[in-house]
């Protein structure tokens, strides 16, 4: 129906006219072809703004997780320096201590000091991971933080630290993934 009406259009605007107007029907015809294109190319253009907008929605939330973790993050660390000044601690001594006696011969204090630090560091490090998974951060980097989390895991594991503060489940995973690879 549409291609006999353009044709139509077509073959009126060329070769039939009525004392030199064009005939309506033509004119029509081609108005409705030129605003059903006009419709099509507008729909278009509205779902091209829908996903750029989409995309930008998606990474504003993205960097608000990330500055979510960093605050978390901070959030410990001050509790833990106020702490520590608190009761004189040093992490050197406490790690130590951790380290020759276990974390059962630690004082409440050196326990709190310990798990405050180590929860800032998993944040920091949960962060760094939530970034490079979504293209903030490059390989090299991770590396580092691999390393790190296999490093800090036995400390991390007799602390029951996972079992204390509430980490995402994809950290955690991850945390038992590279474990297991450090020991291997």
């Amino acid at each position: 129906n549409a291609r006999y009406r353009v044709g139509y259009a077509v073959e009126s605007l060329v070769g039939r006219t009525q004392g030199g107007l064009l005939d309506w029907e033509a004119v029509g015809a081609i108005g409705e072809v030129v605003g059903a294109a006009a419709v099509v190319a507008t729909l278009l253009f509205l779902v091209s703004q829908l996903r750029q907008n989409t995309k930008s929605l998606d990474a504003t939330r993205t960097a608000n997780i990330s500055q979510l973790y960093q605050f978390r993050a901070q959030m410990h660390m001050d509790g833990m320096l106020r702490k520590a000044e608190a009761f004189g601690l040093s992490l050197v001594d406490v790690m130590s201590r951790l380290q020759t006696d276990g974390f059962e011969s630690l004082s409440q204090a050196e326990k709190m000091f310990l798990i405050c630090h180590a929860t800032a560091d998993a944040v920091r490090l949960d962060n760094g991971l939530f970034q490079h998974r979504n293209g903030f951060l490059d390989d090299d980097y991770v590396a580092y933080i691999e390393r790190s989390i296999r490093s800090l895991a036995p400390h991390w594991e007799q602390i029951g630290l996972f079992e204390l503060s509430g980490f995402r489940q994809g950290f955690v995973d991850e945390f038992n993934r590279l474990r297991a690879r450090g020991e291997s």
